[in-house]
C-alpha cells in the first residue's frame, strides 16, 4: 500500500496533485470526504445529503446525553458520513486505482450479468449502461465496472433509483467489488464522458432487452 507513479487515485488529472493521490490512505481519505457528491446528478446528491443529514441529527441526539451540543453535532457528522460511506460510497473502485483488488475477467462479466438482472427488475430505471475500460475493449484485472443508470421521471421513482443504487453498493462493498456507479436523472451528464468510450449498453426500457448482452 506504497506510494507508486503508476497506481493513484484519479480525482484529478493535475500533475501536481499526482504524489498526494499516489497515497492510498490520503486517497480513501478524500473519498470519504466528497464520496463523489461533485459528480452526481441532482437527486442522488440530494439523497445523499439529506441521508447525511438525518443521521446526524440522529447521533448527535444520542450523544447529547454525555458530551456537549457542539462535540455531538461533530461526532454525529463524522458517525453518520461514514456509515454513508460504508454503505453508499465506492470504496473498491478506489482500491483498484493502486491494484489491491483483482479479479478475473470471467467474474467481472458475471457480476455485470448478475447486476444487469436486478436493474432490468427495478421499474424506477429506464436506460443502463457500462462505460470505462470495459467499453473501450480495454479490462484487465485492476479495471473497475463502470456503470451510468438513469431513472424515470417522478418523486417515488427518484427515492426508489436511489435506494437500488445505494443497494448495488453496499452489494459491491460486501463482495469488495470494485463498482462504480452513478444514478442520473436524465442523459445531461453522459456528455462529460470520454469521447473514446462508447456506451456499452445493458438495459433499455424502451427495447426488447432478451437482445442486450
Amino acid at each position: 500500500m506504497s506510494k507508486s507513479s503508476n497506481y493513484y487515485y484519479k480525482a484529478s488529472k493535475s500533475k501536481l496533485l499526482r504524489p498526494i493521490l499516489s497515497n492510498v490512505f490520503v486517497a480513501l481519505g478524500i473519498h470519504w470526504f466528497f464520496q463523489s457528491i461533485l459528480a452526481m446528478d441532482r437527486t442522488e446528491r440530494f439523497f445523499k445529503i439529506a441521508m447525511d443529514a438525518f443521521l446526524t441529527i440522529l447521533f448527535s441526539l444520542i450523544l447529547t446525553q454525555r458530551y456537549s451540543f457542539i462535540l455531538s453535532i461533530s461526532l454525529g457528522w463524522i458517525l453518520a458520513h461514514t456509515i454513508n460511506f460504508l454503505s453508499n460510497g465506492h470504496i473498491f473502485a478506489v482500491l483498484k486505482c493502486f491494484g489491491l483488488i483483482k479479479h478475473q475477467k470471467d467474474v467481472m462479466e458475471k457480476y455485470l450479468i448478475s447486476m444487469r438482472f436486478r436493474i432490468q427488475a427495478e421499474p424506477s430505471l429506464r436506460w443502463a449502461a457500462v462505460y470505462g475500460s470495459l467499453s473501450r475493449g480495454e479490462m484487465k484485472e485492476t479495471s473497475d465496472l463502470d456503470v451510468r443508470v438513469i431513472r424515470n421521471p417522478g418523486i417515488i421513482n427518484g427515492l426508489r433509483a436511489c435506494y437500488f443504487v445505494m443497494s448495488e453498493r453496499t452489494r459491491a462493498h460486501l463482495k469488495q467489488f470494485p463498482l462504480d456507479i452513478l444514478l442520473l436523472d436524465g442523459p445531461r451528464l453522459l456528455s462529460s464522458i470520454r469521447h473514446d468510450e462508447p456506451p456499452f449498453v445493458i438495459y433499455d426500457a424502451s427495447v426488447d432487452n432478451r437482445r442486450i448482452l
